[in-house]
């Protein structure tokens, strides 16, 4: 097989190409067109005189954004490529979209045969998905490598079109399956953009539309990593700084093409929600020091004719620079393609749409390996340094990211370990607790035992007197009953206060102030302790009750504890509750005395108390904290109230949570 190209004139300089190297006489004929005009009767017009003069010939065409001729970059004009076969079947055509995965069927049906090597396709590059037909081809087809590319208007992003001999289509695809049992088809893409910084979760995204990255809108990633100035120039600046993600082997680049008023990214390719991805940079010595490796790839395979379809990025970027690269590939065998708006690649059973990439399609009919035609200039000390340094780039940030797993690791074992030293100490905390409530029962048992006790005595007594009549037995018997259910409803309070919340309820405040109050309630009679409430009746919290509940409860434990210890004679505890700018506040206030100024700030440290150690652990108030602040999602500090002197009169605890108004 052989591959002429020629850069198009007109019909007549056409017409002579064609005669001049005796085309006429293959049957086997692929014709690529590749065009940087967009219209689309000028392209019908040149793809039906190619039909007329070769009439057996194979016709696909695709609009670009610049044309590839011999390791030459061309614009505005259009290249046309004749790839001639002696033992290798073509069949071509052009395909209106019909939904993607139904247009891959009907290619893959009537192109596809049991040798089919290799099937070229182009797609419009603004309206078809040409990632879901690859895809879908590839699972039809697993093992057939496909190429070609996305159709380009050189950044216009107005219209572009695949097109043959007689049709042009805005929303379509192109294809052309090589069929032969002698053919030897290879395929290969150059990427070379380094990858640095932290990896990155798409968390956002439809398709190729990307709206946040890390839960961050996908502009303000790029001008919080990249700067103002390229945030501002999206997508064009975004070429250079393409978000490259890992599939299997294969590096997979996806670089913006549009920027919508949503202040989303339109991309040249999918990117889908928990993909990762980091951010690309391209150093240009090193590109051209790696294009040697394409060199590697290709010396010792059968080469007679090589199809490139590159990124416009990658143009865009790498502008003259590329034609090194394109000049290494050329070396091997003759070069022609054009840059596209995206790039198909099919590795491993699977086909994948890339960007800021150069895909290579190599084609032979014969085994033989062709000599080294052009120079190739081999890794100078400069090119070895590079790949020295880019090779300890690319380790330092792989130790990193190891580093980081290694500490995200060690950082959730101790937070699972800080839990559950949590969790033991919330229990130590009950169990405290659950030792002073058998006090408190006694306390709110002692009036109703006395009371049953006497009515005992005086029912034992009437029996002895014989005035036991029925009426005075069943006004015992409802004295006692009365007694009895009350003291029940004291056990099923506390056991009820005890019991873990498993979800978040809306209560509201004034009740759930009443609560701990209520469990205190003999206790506080038995000190004398006056309890004065102004709590603002209609504040509604969303929280986790019990907890709430408990956490107000050691307060008040905490202030009782203080009266008791400091003597106090006239004891009261003042419980003020309101609203204000979407929060709820509940202050606890006592007159005990207060906090050294000098510790009130340690008093929720773990351990630390200012008790005697006899008669606490140091865990209450932390363990308070625990529920207002990490379970609760609240706020509490403490702090004390002073008189004029500036003596301390007692200690206030100010608890903030978020409310809604009832």
């Amino acid at each position: 097989m052989k591959t002429l190209n020629y850069n198009y004139q007109n019909e007549n300089g056409l017409s002579e190409f064609v005669n001049k190297n005796e085309l006429f006489g293959c049957k086997n004929t692929l014709v690529q067109i590749f065009s940087s005009i967009n219209d689309s009767v000028v392209l019908r017009t040149i793809a039906a005189k190619i039909k007329e003069l070769l009439p057996s010939a194979s016709i696909l065409g695709v609009t670009t954004a610049g044309e590839i001729v011999d390791a030459k970059m061309q614009e505005g004009g259009i290249v046309i490529s004749f790839s001639l076969f002696e033992k290798t079947l073509i069949k071509s055509k052009l395909y209106e979209n019909c939904g993607e995965k139904e247009c891959a069927k009907k290619i893959v049906d009537e192109l596809v045969f049991h040798n089919t090597k290799a099937l070229i396709v182009f797609s419009d590059g603004l309206i078809s998905n040409g990632e879901e037909l690859i895809k879908e081809i590839a699972r039809l087809k697993p093992e057939l490598i496909v190429a070609g590319g996305r159709a380009g208007d050189d950044f216009r992003f107005l219209k572009t079109f695949v097109f043959d001999e007689s049709t042009a289509f805005e929303n379509g695809f192109a294809a052309a399956s090589l069929s032969g049992d002698e053919l030897i088809v290879n395929n290969s893409y150059l990427l070379n953009w380094l990858t640095i910084g932290e990896e990155m979760t798409i968390t956002k995204a439809k398709k190729n539309r990307v709206f946040t990255v890390d839960n961050m809108p996908i502009i303000e990633l790029y001008k919080k990593y990249l700067g103002a100035d390229v945030a501002d120039s999206l997508p064009v600046s975004g070429m250079e700084f393409p978000l490259i993600l890992r599939k299997g082997d294969e590096f997979v680049a996806r670089a913006p093409i549009a920027k919508k008023e949503d202040g989303s990214l339109v991309f040249a390719g999918n990117l889908n929600e928990g993909e990762k991805v980091k951010f690309g940079f391209a150093n240009i010595d090193f590109i051209k020091a790696k294009s040697f490796d394409s060199y590697e790839n290709f010396k010792d395979t059968p080469i007679e004719s090589m199809f490139i379809y590159s990124c416009v990025a990658r143009k865009s970027f790498l502008e003259e620079d590329l034609e090194y690269e394109l000049s290494v590939l050329n070396s091997i065998a003759p070069t022609v393609g054009f840059f596209t708006y995206g790039e198909f690649f099919h590795s491993f059973r699977t086909s994948e749409l890339l960007n800021t990439t150069t895909t290579v399609l190599t084609l032979s009919e014969s085994k033989n390996i062709n000599p080294i035609k052009n120079k190739i200039i081999k890794n100078s000390s400069k090119t070895k340094s590079l790949k020295a340094l880019s090779n300890l780039a690319s380790v330092t940030i792989e130790e990193l990211e190891i580093y980081k797993k290694t500490l995200e690791e060690r950082v959730q074992e101790e937070i699972w370990k800080r839990k559950e030293q949590e969790a033991i100490l919330i229990h130590q905390s009950r169990l405290a607790s659950l030792g002073e409530m058998m006090g408190n029962i006694a306390h709110q048992w002692r009036q109703p035992l006395n009371a049953l006790s006497l009515v005992c005595g005086n029912l034992q007594e009437a029996i002895l007197e014989k005035r036991a009549d029925e009426a005075y037995l069943k006004r015992s018997f409802e004295k006692t009953n009365r007694l009895i259910q009350k003291m029940s409803a004291t056990i099923d309070d506390f056991r009820d206060f005890f019991k873990p919340d498993k979800e978040r309820k809306t209560f509201n405040l004034k009740d759930a102030a009443d609560e701990p109050l209520n469990v205190l309630d003999g206790i506080f009679k038995h000190m004398n302790i006056r309890v004065i409430k102004n709590i603002e009746s209609e504040i509604l919290i969303e929280s986790f009750y019990n907890e709430f509940t408990q956490a107000l409860l050691n307060i008040l434990n905490n202030a009782k504890d203080a009266i008791l210890e400091n003597k106090i004679e006239n004891p009261i505890i003042k419980i003020d509750g309101f609203e204000k700018d979407g929060f709820a506040y509940l202050l606890i206030e006592d007159n005990a005395g207060g906090v050294e100024d000098a510790v009130v700030s340690r008093i929720f440290e773990p351990y630390f108390t200012t008790k005697h150690q006899t008669n606490g652990a140091g865990i209450g108030l932390y363990i308070t904290k625990v529920m207002i602040v990490d379970h609760i999602k609240g706020s509490l500090r403490a702090y004390n109230q002073k008189d004029s002197s500036g003596k301390n009169i007692g200690a206030v605890f100010e608890i903030k949570i978020p409310s809604q108004i009832a």
